[in-house]
């Protein structure tokens, strides 16, 4: 059901919400016994869009779900599948449910050529799923669902760009901040960790019509995670991505492009391998056949340092995992594009 009112040019806002039922039954064949799970679930949401002047806008989005646990979650069987990480079900949990707000705000400025925008938003959950751990003196694990209280989330970001002068290059920029508070249990001891994630992304382009294209965009991301059991052994690391494209045209319609993205991850205490990588591409493309078909010579991964690469911070944890990719190779393709546009119908 939804409702939604508009005023033209000015202004619309809606609000309704979805409604629906989830039944579970849990057969214990051991005791001949069934228990039947029966949750309501409710999505609320309300929009509300409003046209500045100067070409402004402001939106505010608001969203609600309830979230049933699954039937792994409420089944009381312990998975000792990994003799070391066992788990186990909890028929006790209640649905959680989760609400998230966003406040939205974006302009762009003919004069200049400038576009920013700006944003908050901040979530909670109640009834949270999370975790109780069991951990013994050798190291095994026994980890069970559990419903908290207290989870939740903000964060803040911005962007703008701008031509500069009458010149083609555009100079831009983004900030990104936000803040998670969760929850969660350890050997009987509730565990509040708190984790901080703050980016800075400048941007530059260049390009002349027909003649060149150069485009770099970068990200310098800062992660901190501080728990309440150990608070003086905060999981904290810098990142970094640079990212540089250029195209460049030339005569016999040939074209010439390059792009190369370098990574930067800083060692931590618990990692301390170098995993920077720089994977770099390029390619010659020919347009044959009056530009409807290409030949495109490319080489992927020149430098041969693709790899896989992850990394997670959790309420206990840090964990990275690296993977194997496709590296260095060569490709020849050829491209043909069959659109036609039809001629217009006359009356």
């Amino acid at each position: 059901v939804n409702y939604r009112y508009a005023k033209p040019k000015k202004f619309n806002f809606s609000f309704g919400g979805n409604f629906s039922s989830a039944d579970f039954t849990r057969t214990d064949r051991r005791v001949d016994t069934s228990v039947h799970y029966n949750f309501t679930n409710l999505f609320p949401r309300a929009n509300l869009n409003y046209t500045l002047p100067n070409s402004g806008n402001l939106r505010f989005n608001y969203y609600g779900n309830t979230r049933a646990p699954s039937i792994d979650q409420i089944q009381p069987v312990k998975d000792n599948t990994d003799e070391l990480n066992q788990r186990i079900g909890n028929p006790n949990l209640k649905q959680s449910f989760s609400q998230s707000f966003n406040l939205n705000y974006n302009k762009y400025v003919l004069i200049g050529d400038q576009y920013m925008s700006a944003g908050v938003n901040y979530g909670t959950t109640k009834n949270a799923f999370s975790s109780i751990s069991f951990v013994d003196a050798l190291g095994k694990r026994i980890t069970q669902p559990t419903n908290v209280n207290g989870n939740h989330y903000y964060g803040a970001r911005m962007y703008y760009t701008k031509k500069l002068g009458t010149t083609p290059i555009r100079l831009g920029g983004s900030l990104d901040a936000s803040k998670n508070f969760n929850t969660n249990y350890v050997n009987n001891l509730i565990n509040n960790n708190k984790s901080t994630d703050l980016e800075i992304g400048p941007s530059f382009s260049w390009d002349k019509a027909k003649k060149f294209e150069i485009n770099i965009y970068t990200g310098i991301n800062y992660v901190k995670s501080v728990s309440s059991i150990r608070p003086d052994e905060p999981t904290q690391y810098w990142t970094q991505n640079y990212n540089v494209r250029g195209l460049i045209f030339l005569p016999w319609k040939l074209e010439l492009s390059s792009d190369a993205s370098i990574n930067i991850r800083q060692r931590t205490d618990a990692f301390d391998k170098n995993r920077n990588a720089i994977q770099w591409n390029a390619g010659l493309t020919k347009k044959i056949l009056k530009d409807k078909g290409q030949i495109r010579l490319s080489m992927s991964d020149i430098l041969n340092q693709n790899i896989g690469f992850q990394r997670d911070v959790t309420s206990n944890f840090i964990n990275e995992r690296t993977y194997n990719r496709i590296q260095r190779y060569g490709l020849l393709t050829f491209i043909y594009n069959f659109s036609k546009n039809g001629k217009p119908q006359s009356w």
